[in-house]
């Protein structure tokens, strides 16, 4: 959530919040940002990325990612 977005120059920066279990361990959650700042550099190469990570909680759940497909047979 809270996503930012600005463009400086030649250079884009993207800013946002991913929420995660408060009982996480923080290795956890860094892997976590680490594979949402990989995923978007696949998508926008030389991306200036700023995660932040904060506590879920019930007004702001964690968002849990759905199972992979599987591929047909």
């Amino acid at each position: 959530h809270a996503l930012r977005t600005r463009t400086s120059g030649g250079r884009q920066f993207a800013q946002f919040h991913v929420l995660v279990d408060p009982a996480m361990p923080v290795a956890d959650a860094h892997r976590i940002s680490q594979a949402v700042e990989q995923a978007l550099l696949e998508e926008f190469p030389g991306l200036e990325i700023m995660i932040l990570l904060d506590p879920a909680d019930r007004r702001h759940p964690p968002i849990t990612p759905e199972p992979a497909a599987r591929p047909a047979p």
